[in-house]
């Protein structure tokens, strides 16, 4: 007779498998929005999808952000987390390719005199808090997510102290905060150094990610999913019909009142996510998701000299951006590996400064608490 071997269960497949490879394939998309957005202007052209995705291309950022926020064990566990995962890589790539690297190709090369212009001295140290301009650009999004972290945790603490109407009192001082950082960005008001206004003004696209994922079943198969097509086509439409202009979260400028900025970011955003969804994987572009800091921090010195290579073939602007990019995001299939392996405390794989241990017992009994919670 023969015998069965049993084998024991295994854990949960939440468990099995941590990341969600559908927010991962957001996130991929999400990344080629933005590189194709710069090399737009790096090749002077204009594609219609950067137009009707300029929207919500960075409200889907602060979303998924929102999305995974945690309070953690107090504020110094969670000041250290976003120090090592936001602060310290901005810190890092801000000084290294926005200041150093200029100013040596500046002095050094022929290729520096492209970096003339931007050079200002011992202002530029500054020029994240004060010019809102420099060199590498993409940089100020994770200073900017940094304060947006800050701002969140405080409003969320204080909605722990309140005996009931907690959810009420996030929604509303998030888009009270969310409107006045908006209003900050007109013309004739004062200028706000540092992105604090502009972390104001998305913050509601923060606050709109923390409550998707604790108050709805969205990042799970549910009965709603089988209308996802429609869905997604319905969003998409509103979001391109009524977005106009240049949406310029880096300066806080917006072509359209703050209730069109909010429903057609918060209308598209949930359009790409709800696309990643119903596609649930493709080839490579999670994966361009799963490490998409590392394309956000460097892609933008790499592409400014690939273009300049891409056109000596002569192509027309339009197929030199399209070649430029596809060169780039398999480029990345060799950056990768290389930037983990060399860099990981730079760029948000591995915490250069530690928890105190009595925090990381905390967090280790929470995280144990949460599973065992799970159905």
């Amino acid at each position: 007779m023969p015998s069965t071997v049993h084998t024991p269960p295994g854990p949960p497949p939440q468990e099995k498998k941590s990341r969600i490879e559908f927010i991962d394939l957001a996130k991929g998309f999400c990344i080629l929005l933005v590189v194709f957005h710069h090399l737009q202007y790096t090749t002077k052209t204009h594609f219609l999808i950067d137009q009707y995705t300029m929207a919500c291309r960075m409200p889907l950022y602060f979303f998924l952000s929102g999305l995974f926020f945690k309070p953690y064990e107090n504020f110094l566990g969670f000041l250290i987390r976003k120090t090592n995962k936001l602060l310290i890589p901005f810190l890092f790539f801000y000084i290294t390719v926005s200041l150093a690297m200029p100013a040596l190709l500046y002095y050094f090369t022929d290729i520096g005199e492209r970096y003339a212009g931007l050079m200002r001295g011992w202002d530029g140290v500054w020029g994240v808090w004060t010019y809102k301009h420099i060199e590498n650009g993409p940089v100020w999004f994770l200073w900017c997510l940094f304060i947006m972290n800050l701002y969140f945790y405080g409003i969320y603490y204080v909605s722990q102290k309140l005996p009931r109407g907690r959810i009420l009192f996030i929604v509303t001082v998030c888009l009270g905060l969310g409107i006045w950082g908006y209003y900050m960005g007109l013309p004739r008001t004062r200028h706000v150094y540092a992105y604090l206004d502009t972390a104001l003004t998305a913050l509601p696209f923060f606050c709109m990610g923390f409550l998707m994922r604790k108050y709805t079943n969205l990042l799970l198969p549910n009965r709603f999913d089988k209308y996802l097509w429609i869905i997604i086509v319905l969003l998409a439409a509103y979001t391109i019909y009524f977005t106009h202009g240049r949406v310029r979260y880096i300066d806080n400028k917006y072509p359209f009142n703050p209730f069109f900025l909010y429903t057609c970011g918060a209308a598209g955003l949930m359009a790409i996510i709800l696309l990643a969804k119903k596609i649930k994987s493709m080839p490579i572009v999670p994966y361009w998701g799963h490490y998409s800091i590392i394309i956000l921090l460097t892609h933008h010195p790499i592409q400014i000299e690939l273009v300049g290579i891409v056109k000596r073939l002569g192509l027309s602007p339009e197929w030199t951006a399209i070649l430029s990019l596809a060169i780039l995001m398999a480029a990345y299939l060799l950056i990768i590996p290389i930037v983990l392996k060399f860099f990981p405390y730079v760029t948000a794989q591995k915490d250069a400064i530690k928890l105190p241990k009595r925090l990381k017992n905390a967090s280790s009994q929470t995280d144990s608490g949460s599973r065992q919670a799970q159905p």
